[in-house]
């Protein structure tokens, strides 16, 4: 009968020492990035890229006539507000 308790003994401890060897209750990442974050890294590196090659964008040229209508309800010249 110790034989059997030793045997069992033996045996769950065993099993303990290979369950946190093996990090079985570890929190690990995968050793490869999975697919979505490279799909991600990618089109950030693709958008990234675009914004490299794409023009400066220039303001639109604006229209300016000297005593124009402007339709505000005071004059600009006038300073009494």
């Amino acid at each position: 009968m110790k034989r059997l308790w030793l045997i069992g003994a033996i045996g769950i401890g065993a099993g303990i020492a290979w369950a946190l060897t093996s990090g079985l209750w570890a929190e690990r990442q995968p050793e490869w990035p999975s697919r979505k974050k490279l799909r991600r890294e990618a089109r950030r590196a693709e958008a990234a890229r675009r914004a490299q090659e794409q023009a400066p964008v220039r303001p639109p040229e604006v229209h300016v006539e000297k005593e124009a209508e402007t339709g505000l309800k005071v004059p600009l010249g006038d300073l009494t507000r």
